[in-house]
């Protein structure tokens, strides 16, 4: 998911996605994939 998807599946702005976005990779919940952010593979289902 690019920073775009996320900002529209919030239905908020980059100012709060890109924050969040970064929590979540700080706590290991999202991983970088390049230009991407992907769910770590053990949160994958």
């Amino acid at each position: 998911m690019i920073s775009g998807d996320f900002r529209t599946a919030l239905a908020t702005s980059r100012k709060y996605v890109i924050p969040l976005s970064d929590w979540f990779e700080e706590q290991g919940i999202t991983v970088r994939e390049g230009s991407r952010r992907g769910l770590h593979p053990k949160h994958r289902g």
